[in-house]
């Protein structure tokens, strides 16, 4: 086959709407190396010009482990980019509420989390190895996927749920008073609305990166990825640290509100006494609660991840697959009504290579007229098909 002509039968595939890999070692594969959408040259100098990816050996078994790559590259592409939007989201919802409330988040509070949590852990994500073995299936391509939208929707709907419902459970379970306000510089002073909101929303995110890291069947398991590991264990224990500790140069350097003190000086506060008395509660325990609640928003995070999403997931891919299926189907069904010289437009690629072979026959039993010889190869069946359909021997391609 001419180099031209195999660049001609991969744009009529990819006109189809398929992915081509073509693999080359030569100078006449350049052309469909170019025009492939994925080119692999082996072992020649020239054809690793016009490829994407070059093979030093002369065999094709780096397609094993190109394909692998590939999915687990693009699975752990998706996975960033749900975990990114994530992290916007939260932290937009986080500073609407925290305005409201004449607050915001702090600079130190914002630095952490972008230089320290978010950056190291989109990092380690993306560094797991891929599977063992290679799988049929395809892992998504588009963020805005039926499984993509609902599940970034529904950390969403949770993520708003346990920081706006966690705050107003423990403001009526305690009864603070309102002490948010901004310092003429614009920065904000400590209080309980913004260590209440940073903190529900620092351990949102920690458990994000875990709930959202899927592993089968493209990548390994999280457990491989001992830097991840080390560094979520590092992030949970820290955060739960920031939480109950009664540090006060860790609290002045994240501008945390310290509800011992608040605790004391409620003593001698008639009307924070007086709000102390009826809630029955001390104040240093809203720590504690905030752990809890952080823990239920993992649970909760999690069985919607790992279980609904996945088997909604299950649900739309089955549907797709019966869609496309009926599609193939119905188009086998259709009967050809037209010769082929009445085709308008492009012939299909199953046509077209019939057609090839038909015209190559025919070429040689011109060529041997008059002589007793049996053509026989592997596609006799489709040239004396196409044959018997073609009419009155006459040709498409010219």
């Amino acid at each position: 086959m001419a180099p031209d002509h195999k660049a001609l039968l991969i744009d009529s595939f990819q006109k189809e709407k398929l992915k081509i890999l073509m693999c080359g070692d030569g100078t006449n594969d350049c052309p469909a190396l170019r025009t492939a959408n994925v080119g692999v040259s082996l072992g020649s100098p020239e054809a690793s010009m016009a490829s994407h990816f070059t093979y030093t050996k002369q065999d094709i078994s780096c397609l094993f482990h190109l394909l692998k790559e590939g999915k687990c590259a693009l699975s752990a592409s998706m996975q960033t980019f749900k975990f990114m939007i994530m992290y916007s989201v939260l932290c937009y919802i986080a500073a609407i509420f925290l305005m409201y409330h004449s607050s915001n988040v702090s600079d130190m509070q914002g630095f952490f989390l972008d230089l320290f949590l978010i950056y190291p852990l989109e990092w380690f994500v993306s560094q797991t190895d891929p599977m063992d073995e290679l799988t049929y299936e395809r892992p998504i391509d588009s963020l805005f996927s039926f499984p993509i939208v609902l599940s970034l929707l529904g950390h969403i709907i949770i993520s708003i749920i346990f920081q706006y419902g966690g705050y107003y459970y423990l403001k009526y379970k305690f009864k603070w008073e309102d002490l948010c306000m901004v310092t003429e510089e614009g920065d904000p002073e400590p209080c309980p609305e913004n260590t209440i909101i940073y903190i529900i929303n620092q351990f949102q995110l920690i458990f994000s990166a875990i709930t959202l890291y899927k592993s089968k069947p493209f990548r390994r398991s999280i457990l491989t990825n001992k830097m991840l590991i080390l560094y979520l264990a590092t992030g949970i224990i820290f955060t739960v640290y920031m939480t109950i500790t009664d540090n006060e140069r860790l609290k002045y350097a994240f501008d945390l509100f310290d509800f011992e003190i608040y605790e004391e000086e409620s003593k001698n506060n008639e009307i924070i006494d007086k709000n102390h008395k009826r809630s029955g509660k001390n104040y240093y325990m809203i720590s504690y609660y905030l752990l809890i609640i952080s823990i239920i928003n993992a649970i909760v995070t999690v069985l919607f991840e790992w279980v609904f999403v996945e088997i909604a997931k299950n649900y739309w891919w089955n549907k797709k697959a019966k869609k496309y299926k009926e599609k193939i189907k119905k188009e086998k069904s259709k009967e050809i009504t037209k010769s082929f010289n009445n085709i308008e437009g492009e012939v299909p690629i199953r046509q077209y290579i019939n057609l090839y072979y038909y015209e190559r026959r025919k070429k040689i039993k011109n060529e041997e007229d008059n002589k007793d010889i049996n053509f026989k190869d592997d596609n006799e069946d489709d040239a004396i098909e196409l044959e018997d359909m073609a009419p009155n021997g006459k040709s498409v391609i010219k």
